[in-house]
């Protein structure tokens, strides 16, 4: 039996977001979720994630992004690799 090892990478606490990345850019999540304690989710399809809060956050992504592209380092990474 092979034994995996997860390395964790972000704790989200009430009211925080996970996978909106993945929904933005049209991609499965790049990290499996764990609850540590009894939890509740809402789940938003593409669709109503865009409605609800996507603007705004695609907004601040992309301007990151475009921060992030003046560098020449960064220049030839496609935006999900940012």
């Amino acid at each position: 039996m092979k034994l995996r090892v997860f390395k964790n990478v972000k704790r989200v606490g009430r009211g925080m977001c996970f996978g909106e990345l993945a929904l933005l850019n049209s991609q499965r999540r790049a990290a499996r979720v764990v609850a540590s304690s009894d939890s509740l989710f809402g789940v938003l399809d593409k669709k109503e994630y865009e409605r609800v809060l996507g603007k705004k956050i695609n907004d601040e992504f992309k301007s990151k992004i475009a921060f992030l592209k003046q560098f020449r380092m960064f220049k030839k990474l496609t935006d999900s690799r940012l």
